[in-house]
């Protein structure tokens, strides 16, 4: 796993970016890191790569474009706990369009991370809400 998260790191960070390619969106959520974040995103031809750092964590992640406004993806997500999830996002006035995004994220938290309170006997699946706002 730490290879793919080096992989797409070297990935954004080697790819020719404009700045007017840059997508800046604030939220909460699995997409921006389990709390309050700040994701930058950048698109590709038919989907997007993004990254965010909130209070508690860090997440990566890919979004394949379905539709205008609908896309299919997967996020990793390092915060108290480890969470592997897929999502499925919303954005009315469209992915690539300043506005509002909302996400429904499946996960996975695998228990061999945790420590203290947040130690459970066994792997957890999640269901989670992301909402944030894209510059």
């Amino acid at each position: 796993m730490k290879l793919a998260m080096l992989l797409l790191v070297t990935l954004i960070a080697t790819r020719p970016v404009h700045s007017t390619e840059l997508q800046h969106s604030v939220g909460i959520g699995l997409q921006y890191s389990g709390l309050i974040g700040y994701q930058l995103s950048t698109s590709l031809s038919q989907g997007r790569i993004r990254g965010s750092i909130g209070l508690v964590g860090v997440s990566l992640g890919y979004d394949h474009y379905i539709t205008e406004t609908f896309s299919f993806g997967a996020t990793y997500t390092k915060s108290l706990r480890t969470v592997y999830s897929v999502n499925l996002s919303y954005m009315p006035k469209g992915l690539r369009n300043s506005g509002w995004l909302i996400a429904l994220d499946l996960g996975h938290m695998p228990d061999d991370d945790a420590e203290g309170f947040f130690r459970t006997d066994g792997t957890k699946n999640v269901v989670w809400l992301s909402a944030g706002y894209q510059f």
